[in-house]
């Protein structure tokens, strides 16, 4: 019994173990019926950076049970849908595994800027949004300075909706040297987004980068491209031998650890509410950003610590009760009661 219990321990630990080493998304069970891309996202941000949606919510989403209500609420509304499809939402789960709470905190912050008629570009470059899809009846003319990609649109109810992607010229790259990104933003931002209360009021636009300073050309910033290798690995390439501090166009979530191909690790340092920065030493070719939270081997170390005691446990009361059994007693010789 104690050997059947242990391997049974044994093989759902692997299980468990086996199943942490997949990716997985999760999504809603009737998501099944509803994986197909938007015509507008699916083949346009290929070339990566975020996306931001501009739309107008509508309640009846999140209860009509129709399959046409369901497909476009989990399109619209999930924003972690997108990851189906390579799809970073500036509002879905990017900033490392979930989004902290400073980033859900600066988005608040923002919300004048990203919502006006006249969208703050700069602000929505420097959050990493590269595509702006937008209801056409919010933005009724195209905003300066993004630039409209294609545009589509959809029966609903009898009611056309009409949907305009746009791409924004200004988007940065997912890496930057940190000199380019302190010389975009207000001076003193980096800190005070730090330092951001929670909850905040709406009020007055941000003044997140200088509308005074001439944006860079994308070619003329060093290269540093970021692929990811798998969900929690992102490679970054270092061809033209740049050295000093770099950043990352994202939020520094607790556990990404900075590896260089020497052998050299490093917290990865957050910046701001929305930026993380690290230190590329002369001669680096290659660097990769790995997820490594302590809660990994943390959990690894009390899951296997638990199915240890539980096995003893469990084999104990069958040793107590093989001592304690009474034995048999002893068969009587048996009488002859035959007649002599």
């Amino acid at each position: 019994r104690g050997g059947l219990v242990a391997a049974a321990l044994l093989l759902t630990l692997g299980d468990l173990w086996a199943t942490s080493r997949r990716d997985y998304i999760r999504q809603p069970a009737e998501a099944a019926g509803a994986q197909a891309a938007s015509p507008a996202l699916g083949p346009m941000v290929a070339g990566g950076g975020r996306v931001f949606r501009l739309q107008r919510d509508d309640g009846n989403y999140y209860i009509d049970p129709r399959p046409l209500a369901m497909t476009r609420r989990l399109e619209r509304l999930q924003p972690n849908l997108g990851a189906l499809w390579g799809i970073s939402d500036i509002e879905g789960y990017t900033e490392g595994l979930l989004p902290t709470a400073r980033w859900r905190t600066l988005l608040g912050a923002l919300h004048r800027n990203l919502h006006q008629a006249q969208p703050d570009a700069r602000a929505l470059a420097l959050l990493g949004v590269r595509w702006v899809l937008n209801e056409s009846s919010i933005w009724p003319i195209t905003p300066d300075p993004l630039r409209p990609v294609l545009t589509f649109g959809y029966d609903e109810e009898g009611q056309r909706r009409e949907f305009t992607l746009f791409e924004n010229p200004l988007a940065l790259p997912p890496v930057v040297p940190r000199r380019v990104l302190e010389g975009l933003v207000t001076p003193g931002i980096l800190e005070s987004l730090w330092r951001l209360p929670a909850p905040m009021t709406l009020g007055d636009p941000i003044a997140l980068a200088r509308q005074s300073a001439p944006w860079p050309e994308p070619d003329s910033l060093p290269r540093l491209p970021l692929h990811w290798e798998t969900v929690n690995v992102a490679r970054i390439d270092n061809p033209a031998g740049f050295a000093g501090e770099a950043v990352v166009v994202q939020g520094a979530h607790p556990g990404w650890i900075v590896e260089d191909g020497a052998g050299n690790r490093e917290t990865l340092q957050p910046l701001g509410a929305a930026w993380s920065a690290f230190e590329i030493e002369e001669g680096v070719a290659v660097i990769r950003l790995r997820f490594e939270p302590v809660s990994f081997s943390a959990g690894f170390r009390l899951s296997l610590a638990g199915m240890l005691i539980l096995s003893l446990l469990a084999a104990r009361p069958a040793a107590g009760s093989a001592r304690r059994r009474a034995p048999a007693p002893a068969q009587s010789a048996g009488c002859d009661t035959g007649t002599h």
